[in-house]
């Protein structure tokens, strides 16, 4: 699954429900989040290494391509083919 950009959301004309959260506290966090962003270094134990984990995109669906040792070597492959 991924994300929509923000520009993409969908917002109701009129709210429905009650603010837990304002606007202006959820920006704030939400930059405070993308500050601390930064890429995580898997500390899994595995038996094969996966020097792409994580990295490589299918060309067609744009989602994380899975990692498996198959003859000796990493293969990568989409998780999601049917779609």
């Amino acid at each position: 699954m991924r994300w929509n950009d923000r520009d993409r959301w969908v917002w109701s004309e009129r709210p429905t429900h009650e603010v837990i959260v304002s606007l202006e506290h959820f920006e704030a966090a939400h930059a405070v989040f993308e500050l601390q962003q930064r890429p995580r270094i898997r500390k899994e134990r595995t038996r094969h290494p996966y020097v792409l984990s994580g990295l490589v995109r299918c060309g067609l669906c744009d989602r994380k391509m899975q990692a498996s040792w198959n003859h000796g070597k990493a293969y990568y492959r989409c998780k999601f083919p049917a779609e």
